[in-house]
């Protein structure tokens, strides 16, 4: 069977270059394989010029000049592959804060005595208008502030010009609960999903002499305060150059949420803010 298809290809190239006289020249191939090489050269071969190849060697036929050319990209990229270390930094930090203020007591005027329902005070805190418990104002203001912070570092070896992929996290399960027809009645259930949370990235990189070219995509998910039903993550896709040994920012986000509410005598507001940033390394690896 391969000396079949080895007969095929070699009756390709001769058919091809029928129409000019250039002899059949077979090229071994040290580190890379003839289907990765083809591609590059291929652009390059002029009228009547035709490559093929399979495993380690390369069918040629070309000019003298066109073997030479081909030769010198061969002397470059015919080398061996470096081991490449890629490390992948993803932080976000949150920050929120909360204020309200009300009043509340009961008062009289007149012959009228006035409410004020209110939240119960916390403590002995507010300001208070009045000399009797039972006929005083209360002006209480509340503050809180909260911030929070996700850093998440990894790493991971490659081969230069191959595909990598890295993904760590849990699963969670989850219930959903549903209604459904039997016969004539109707039957509840419930059903385990499992939702996976999960940070990675998946990489290529290309090397060309202290630069490297990257395809990557990093991700990045966390469990929020209400658990399953509150997964937060973020997700980019992009191509970069970097050189080596130096770290290149891929991106970031910026986020704020500001929410009013009001009701008789009552305020209240909250503000929350995120701030998020991806980052990589490339290093030669040991």
């Amino acid at each position: 069977m391969l000396k079949k298809l080895i007969v095929t290809l070699l009756l390709s190239i001769l058919t091809t270059a029928a129409l000019a006289d250039y002899p059949l020249k077979i090229i071994p191939l040290k580190y890379r394989s003839a289907e990765e090489l083809i591609p590059v050269i291929r652009p390059m071969l002029g009228a009547g010029e035709n490559v093929g190849g399979m495993n380690y060697q390369l069918f040629v036929r070309a000019s003298d000049q066109g073997l030479r050319d081909i030769e010198l990209l061969l002397a470059e990229l015919d080398r061996a592959r470096k081991n490449l270390r890629i490390t992948l930094q993803q932080d976000v930090a949150r920050s929120g804060g909360s204020e309200s203020q009300g009043v509340s007591g009961a008062g009289r005027a007149g012959n009228v005595r006035i409410i004020l329902p209110g939240k119960e005070p916390s403590g002995s805190g507010g300001l208070v208008i009045g000399g009797r418990q039972e006929d005083s104002l209360r002006y209480q203001i509340t503050r809180s502030t909260g911030s929070g912070q996700d850093n998440t570092s990894q790493f991971i070896n490659v081969l230069e010009g191959a595909p990598a992929f890295i993904r760590v996290g849990q699963s969670l399960p989850y219930v959903q609960r549903f209604l459904a027809f039997a016969g004539n009645r109707i039957v509840y259930g419930q059903d385990t999903q499992f939702l996976n949370v999960t940070t990675g990235f998946e990489v290529l990189p290309r090397l060309n002499g202290d630069r490297v070219e990257l395809e990557i995509a990093p991700r990045l998910s966390f469990v929020g305060n209400r658990g399953v039903q509150d997964v937060n993550f973020q997700e980019l896709r992009t191509t970069v150059s970097a050189k080596l040994g130096e770290w290149v920012d891929l991106g970031g986000i910026n986020a704020s949420r500001d929410e009013i509410s009001r009701a008789i005598l009552e305020t209240a507001s909250a503000q929350s803010g995120e701030r998020g940033a991806v980052r990589l390394k490339v290093e030669e690896g040991r």
